[in-house]
């Protein structure tokens, strides 16, 4: 379900700080909110990426395991932070995992509702 969010949310993530109001305005539509639980995998590693996350509350872990098997953070996200952005433009594999340490509040916009707007607005 769509969830309302101001262009200046997007602007927050360096991807869409350049685009133009009304390719933001568009991108609004298509946002989804989601709640996490503590220890929810929001993507795990070598997962197709298909969302780009952004945090409006609670802590997440970005991590990988070494070759001992032991889990390494790499970094601890919080609000205001995202992550996924390079699923919107890329096919790569999730080189990390991403995993709640805490009840988190996410919007997320899918790679396919993503080029959905940028081929509207493109016209």
């Amino acid at each position: 379900m769509a969830t309302a969010v101001s262009t200046a949310v997007l602007k927050t993530v360096p991807l869409f700080i350049s685009f133009p109001e009304d390719y933001l305005r568009t991108l609004t539509t298509v946002v989804t909110r989601k709640s996490a639980p503590r220890s929810t995998t929001i993507m795990a590693s070598g997962d197709a990426i298909d969302s780009l996350y952004m945090i409006l509350s609670g802590r997440l872990k970005v991590m990988m395991s070494d070759s001992d098997g032991k889990e390494v953070i790499l970094s601890i996200l919080g609000p205001g932070e995202f992550f996924g952005e390079m699923g919107l433009i890329d096919d790569e594999p999730r080189s990390a995992s991403v995993v709640t340490i805490e009840p988190c509040e996410l919007l997320s916009i899918a790679k396919r509702d993503f080029k959905k707007c940028m081929a509207r607005t493109s016209r």
